[in-house]
């Protein structure tokens, strides 16, 4: 049933951060570099890690999926842009799950280089394999550091991207970089998975440099750097 929902304040009531971490275990849902799995559960491992050599044939649809993000049925299929990127895949849910609000991804990284970029999506996979963005997020790791911001943005991690913030990277030491997502607002169907995919690279879309010999990143998620996305899901009564 398609029906339009008003809410008087914002967080809407019955919304809480639910935490899935990414893991390593095969989803089984897509031949991507990694396909890693997302879950309720934290990594109890020492040690884990996922190794991506920057692909810079990565790119979009378009920079109108980009912006206005997509439509069920009727935006191109993101697939062909996970498989070239690290994605991590929960399983079949159970049960609808309505997410309102801002996605936030605390992902712990590094880089054979002193400074990257970091894309992130969240999206929506559908039983026959589909993939469609439900919203996205981008940093370049120079900018990592969170700032205070002059408004009231509800906590959410934000970055002012000045010149003096710039802070290199350390090559090869993990850092935490925390970005807020594009907030959403839809239902997930039954039966259907969520998916966040990480790369390094948007051709055409975004100024990042192109290095020769591509650099190579880490995204880590054992015990001590637990990369995890919160989401906004909302809890009816």
């Amino acid at each position: 049933k398609r029906e339009w929902r008003y809410y008087d304040e914002f967080p809407v009531p019955g919304m809480k951060y639910a935490d899935y971490y990414l893991h390593g275990t095969k989803s089984g849902s897509i031949n991507s570099v990694n396909d890693g799995t997302l879950m309720k559960t934290r990594h109890s491992v020492e040690d884990a890690q996922d190794e991506y050599t920057v692909d810079y044939s990565v790119t979009r649809a378009g920079l109108f999926d980009r912006n206005m993000f997509q439509v069920r049925g009727v935006s191109m299929d993101s697939t062909p842009f996970d498989e070239k990127s690290l994605t991590y895949t929960t399983l079949p849910l159970e049960k609808d799950m309505e997410l309102t609000g801002f996605p936030v991804m605390h992902l712990w990284a590094s880089a054979s280089v002193e400074e990257v970029d970091f894309f992130l999506t969240l999206e929506e996979i559908d039983p026959e394999g589909m993939s469609w963005v439900l919203s996205d997020s981008k940093l370049r790791t120079s900018y990592r550091d969170c700032r205070k911001p002059p408004f009231n943005n509800m906590g959410l991690p934000w970055h002012r991207y000045y010149e003096n913030d710039q802070r290199p990277l350390i090559k090869n030491e993990a850092a935490l970089l925390e970005m807020a997502l594009f907030p959403v607002s839809c239902t997930i169907r039954k039966g259907n998975r969520l998916r966040v995919t990480i790369n390094n690279f948007d051709k055409d879309n975004w100024d990042t440099k192109v290095l020769t010999p591509a650099p190579t990143v880490k995204v880590y998620r054992d015990r001590e750097h637990a990369s995890y996305i919160s989401l906004p899901v909302v809890r009816r009564k």
